[in-house]
């Protein structure tokens, strides 16, 4: 003879767990994004001359949001990019007149923004070959340092429901 006992109760108990899992992710995704991830975006301009507008994009896929954010400021996105060697000729004008010395105000892989900029004696060129620069690559640095963050997210929602 074979006994079959059913934990009704039991069974009950983790299909409302499973029900919580897509509001507990729809919740912490927007923690993660409003707490985490947005400062560290905003901490790789504290220091620029221009204000950089970060955006959040939300998008809905089998009852999940996901939040992705970015920005379509020019000068963030080619820091973060990086440039290769280039000529730099005038267009509006018979020369080029800048400052002859420049100190980066961020690092590679570096999450943040420090003192820097331009200083030094006005040069005047026809042209100029620009050395480049390397990729700051901030999404990927912001990446590493948020995502373990999300897991913690994703619990705490969890059992708040």
């Amino acid at each position: 003879m074979i006994k079959i006992i059913s934990d009704v109760k039991g069974i009950i108990r983790e299909m409302a767990k499973i029900v919580k899992v897509p509001d507990a992710a729809q919740k912490a995704i927007e923690k993660y994004t409003q707490e985490d991830v947005m400062p560290l975006f905003e901490a790789t301009v504290t220091t620029w001359d221009h204000s950089v507008e970060f955006k959040r994009d939300e998008s809905f896929t089998l009852d999940i949001k996901s939040i992705r954010v970015y920005t379509d400021d020019y000068v963030w996105n080619l820091v973060s990019e990086g440039a290769k060697k280039h000529t730099i000729v005038p267009k509006n004008a018979p020369f080029l007149r800048f400052q002859s010395e420049f100190v980066p105000k961020s690092k590679v892989g570096w999450i943040g923004s420090q003192s820097g900029g331009k200083s030094g004696n006005w040069v005047h060129r026809k042209s100029v070959d620009h050395p480049g620069f390397a990729a700051r690559e901030f999404e990927k640095a912001i990446a590493k340092e948020a995502k373990p963050k999300f897991k913690q997210r994703f619990i705490d929602e969890y059992r708040a429901l």
